[in-house]
């Protein structure tokens, strides 16, 4: 069954070889420049930030740390979102799909290795753009090559959670409707994540991180901003990861990375199974069914 997954994966694999055309190499170069020059002021701003923290006298790691737990659920909601669109093109409305299940395989093997491109395609963009948030961290820190290691995995364990769960999501969806209708849907539930997004971050308060003066009293302020968030979600494990890395505690830092892991390995597992179940039925009637939620306004001539 892996060497069936690693089949159909072969293709995706080989179309990365080959250079890019000579027209397209300065458009490449530019976008790489801007990406640079992006991820190089990333870097220095949070790399200050942090510095500043620092020189608070006991609340530095406190409030690095809390700003550390925001980034992470900021990065895992942007991406629930990207894997929740990447999954209905690469399972749903692809145009390679219908040549995949003409072939002698299993579903599961054909959503296996969809699922596994999909995660990458959704993730990369947010990962490369995360990379400067966790280098500063470890260069402010002093943190030795554990730290970085435990953060490498981290991160892939949330950008599989992720897709994971953006999955599950999609197949039960595509059950039910089909998927180019889904994914009007889901553009409109875009905004409104957006939206929610800027609530919670409201919520949050992220302007008290430099404004302890406006809390009653000291014992107030701790206490807010320790309760980061709820120890049995996604994030929390990969936030705890990351901080126990940062002081090289070996223990607390392995054990919510395993955490993370077996996180993995159950969501694989229930969308495996889901999937051998519903998957044709839904890329079935994505097939046979209009891609349009809503019809488009025609205005008639006179």
């Amino acid at each position: 069954m892996k060497n069936t997954t690693w089949t159909l994966l072969t293709p995706r694999l080989l179309s990365a070889r080959p250079g890019v055309q000579k027209s397209r190499r300065s458009r490449l170069f530019f976008f790489l420049f801007i990406g640079l020059i992006f991820w190089t002021g990333a870097f220095l701003i949070f790399y200050r930030v942090l510095t500043y923290f620092q020189s608070v006298q006991d609340f530095g790691d406190i409030l690095a740390i809390k700003l550390l737990s925001m980034m992470i659920v900021t990065f895992f909601t942007l991406l629930l979102f990207s894997s929740i669109i990447n999954s209905l093109s690469h399972l749903y409305l692809s145009r390679d799909l219908s040549l995949l299940h003409s072939l002698p395989v299993s579903m599961v093997d054909i959503f296996r290795s969809r699922w596994l491109i999909s995660a990458f395609d959704s993730s990369w963009m947010v990962v490369a753009f995360s990379l400067p948030v966790f280098l500063s961290y470890g260069l402010v820190y002093h943190s030795g090559i554990f730290y970085y290691l435990i953060t490498l995995a981290a991160i892939v364990c949330m950008c599989l959670i992720a897709s994971g769960l953006s999955s599950m999501v999609v197949l039960l969806g595509a059950a039910m409707l089909p998927a180019g209708k889904i994914r009007t849907l889901f553009v409109i539930l875009g905004v409104l994540l957006a939206v929610l997004l800027v609530v919670v971050l409201r919520m949050i308060q992220p302007e008290q991180l430099v404004n302890p003066d406006s809390f009653a009293s000291v014992v107030l302020y701790l206490n807010s901003m320790q309760a980061l968030s709820l120890p049995y979600l996604p994030t929390t494990w990969i936030t705890d990861a990351v901080r126990f890395a940062l002081k090289s505690e070996l223990g607390g830092s392995v054990l919510n990375l395993a955490l993370s892991a077996s996180c993995v390995l159950f969501l694989l597992f229930i969308n495996e199974t889901t999937a051998g179940a519903i998957y044709f039925r839904g890329f079935s009637r994505a097939q046979t069914t209009a891609k349009r939620l809503f019809k488009p306004v025609t205005f008639s001539g006179h």
